[in-house]
């Protein structure tokens, strides 16, 4: 009974080495271009403050509004139901 050598090595995963040196050499080339992170959302509202201010309102007058919000957070509760999908958001402040 032969044993192919060459299917074998084939079927090796990679080095665990070669993965992490593949990883620093993109690292390397997305520092040369600038932040290889950068973070540039500015949060302009607190959940809290929000949800206090427009919680008691209509459905219809909010709506007429329009509001826009920069809120950052986690989220932390989806509910996924049909083509509504519904999201908890919480911030340093409180949940929204």
């Amino acid at each position: 009974m032969a044993i192919d050598i060459m299917t074998d090595e084939q079927n090796l995963p990679p080095d665990e080495n070669q993965i992490i040196a593949e990883r620093r050499a993109k690292l390397k080339a997305l520092r040369g271009h600038g932040n290889p992170f950068p973070n540039d959302f500015e949060r302009e509202h607190l959940a809290e403050p929000l949800g206090a201010q427009y919680e008691a309102m209509p459905k219809e007058e909010l709506e007429a509004l329009n509001v826009t919000v920069a809120v950052a957070g986690r989220i932390m509760l989806k509910r996924l139901m049909g083509k509504a999908s519904f999201a908890t958001i919480q911030d340093v402040s409180g949940r929204l």
